[in-house]
């Protein structure tokens, strides 16, 4: 017996799109996701970047159809649902934990960012001083593709934004300094969910460490979602191309990679 597929998961970068500084899905992609929306499939996007980037990227296809779906962000650490901006649910890092970890990046000499929640409107905190060049494109993109200044706001200490429980702590940096801040994470045995990626710019010398509250996943969030609409996951189709994705991949009913 054949399945119909009623719900299809896709992800952002390298995936619909090339790299975490590109915003733009090819019009065939636009088309065939909107063919499956118009068929009655549930279309999901599914990806680490966080709501103002996911939306802004939605918002360029100058699709109706799209921009009312709804959006898995933040490796599964908030989902949205259809066009509303108030999340369905959100796991928020303790703010304890938080600090811990950008005690462990300074450490390794890196440059710590505070993912903040719905009330700072999802902006990341970052420390004044000097980037490595990716994570310089990635703030440049970011404020133009935004076009929301504040979506990245430099402080002198982020730990000053640290007295709420943010959504996330990240770094992206150079292999060998994620290798060492991954070793110092395991070793402190802290109770939180690591998603370990590399970047597509810079070469491929440079990964992305996020940290999430525990049990954060794509294939966690996807899998309440599919609940939620009373769909199995043998009635799932997943796609993603990185790290991040193969928990949902392995989950759904068909997954592509």
């Amino acid at each position: 017996m054949v399945t119909k597929y009623k719900l299809i998961s896709v992800d952002f970068d390298g995936t619909l799109l090339d790299t975490e500084a590109e915003d733009t899905i090819l019009l065939e992609d636009i088309r065939a996701l909107e063919r499956a929306i118009l068929e009655g499939i549930k279309v999901v996007v599914c990806t680490g970047r966080n709501l103002l980037s996911a939306r802004k990227v939605l918002e360029e296809t100058e699709s109706k159809l799209l921009g009312k779906i709804d959006l898995i962000v933040q490796n599964g650490a908030v989902v949205i649902r259809d066009e509303e901006d108030s999340p369905l649910f959100v796991r928020y890092l303790p703010s304890s934990v938080a600090r811990e970890i950008v005690s462990l990046i300074r450490e390794v000499r890196g440059a710590p960012m505070v993912y903040s929640t719905l009330h700072s409107m999802y902006a990341i905190f970052v420390e004044r001083g000097e980037f490595n060049p990716v994570l310089m494109a990635y703030i440049e993109r970011r404020r133009r593709h935004t076009g929301i200044e504040e979506s990245v706001i430099e402080v002198e200490d982020v730990m000053e934004v640290l007295d709420v429980d943010p959504v996330q702590v990240a770094i992206v940096d150079r292999t060998e300094k994620i290798n060492r801040l991954y070793t110092l994470v395991e070793n402190e045995g802290l109770d939180v969910a690591v998603i370990r990626t590399r970047s597509r710019l810079g070469g491929g010398a440079f990964w992305w460490l996020e940290f999430y509250d525990k049990g954060c996943s794509k294939e966690d969030a996807l899998q309440r979602l599919a609940q939620l609409y009373g769909i199995s996951k043998e009635e799932v189709v997943a796609i993603g191309d990185n790290l991040n994705d193969v928990g949902m991949l392995e989950w759904a009913g068909l997954g592509i990679a």
